[in-house]
């Protein structure tokens, strides 16, 4: 999981891989089907990996891997809850302490 600074370097690099993307697609008028993304987005990848120790595979995935799309840890499991409002636990039914 990637905290808001992390996701941030994240997300430059991803944008950096889109514009060169959408370069090479206007400059040799290439369709995207003809586009290796896998290259393309290596990048992403790579710094992925250097932050977290992770060797994920889908760039698309990463985007999902931000501790601010999710709430805090549930007190019973330890899993985080699914949202920041969340009032239970998806992973084992526990209720959320409000207070």
């Amino acid at each position: 999981m990637l905290d808001d600074h992390e996701f941030e370097q994240i997300n430059a690099i991803y944008r950096q891989c889109i514009e060169a993307v959408q370069r090479e697609r206007a400059e040799h008028e290439r369709p995207l089907a003809n586009i290796d993304l896998t290259v393309a987005f290596a990048p992403v990848l790579a710094v992925y990996n250097e932050l977290t120790g992770f060797a994920e595979t889908n760039p698309n995935a990463i985007l999902h891997h931000r501790t601010a799309l999710y709430g805090p840890a549930c007190d019973a499991c330890g899993r985080p809850l699914r949202s920041p409002t969340a009032s239970f636990c998806a992973a084992c039914g526990t209720r959320k302490a409000h207070g």
